[in-house]
C-alpha cells in the first residue's frame, strides 16, 4: 500500500504492506504530529497530538502502541525497515521511472541529490526515516521511539 505522510513540511509518501506498519512508521517519524492516508484506498492513521494512540491501536490491532512498536522493531523489523527506507519526497512515479536507468555507481549520489532538490524544509523527514531504519537494523533504539519500547 502507498501512503501519503501528512505533515506541515514537504510532501512525502511511503510504502507499507500493513496498516499497522504504516501506523508505526507514522508514529516514529512524527511522534503523533503526523498522520497517514492510503493513496489508493481508505486506510488512515490519525494524528495523535492530543493522545488517543493506545485506544486506536487497541481498536485496530488488539494491542497498545508500545506493544506495536516493540513488535515491529523486533519480530517484524525487516518489514519496518523496508517501509522506512521507502519514505520519499517528491513525485514517486518520476523517481521510480528514473532510478532503474541509472548506473549502479551513480544511484546513491542521484538519490541524495533528488532528496536535496525536492526538500524545501529544514525538517528532514526523509533523512530521519533513513536514520531510524539504520538504528533499528543495528539493534538500537531510534531517537524518536519512547524509551519503554526498548526496555528489557
Amino acid at each position: 500500500m502507498l501512503f501519503d505522510l501528512i505533515n506541515i513540511s514537504d510532501a512525502y509518501t511511503f510504502k507499507a504492506e500493513h496498516l499497522e506498519c504504516a501506523a508505526v512508521v507514522t508514529a516514529l517519524l512524527g511522534s503523533g504530529q503526523y498522520s497517514a492516508k492510503q493513496m489508493d484506498g481508505d486506510a488512515e492513521v490519525p494524528f495523535f497530538m492530543f493522545g488517543g494512540h493506545d485506544e486506536w491501536f487497541q481498536q485496530h490491532f488488539g494491542h497498545d502502541m508500545y506493544t506495536a512498536l516493540r513488535l515491529w522493531t523486533s519480530e517484524r523489523k525487516t518489514e519496518l525497515i523496508e517501509a522506512l527506507n521507502s519514505v520519499l519526497i517528491g513525485d514517486r512515479r518520476e523517481y521510480e521511472r528514473t532510478l532503474p536507468l541509472l548506473a549502479d555507481d551513480k544511484r546513491e549520489e542521484w538519490i541524495a541529490g533528488w532528496h536535496d532538490r525536492h526538500r524545501s524544509s529544514l525538517n528532514d523527514i526523509g533523512g530521519r526515516a533513513k536514520r531510524i531504519a539504520m538504528a533499528i537494523a543495528e539493534g538500537h533504539r531510534p531517537e524518536s521511539a519512547p524509551q519503554q519500547v526498548f526496555v528489557g
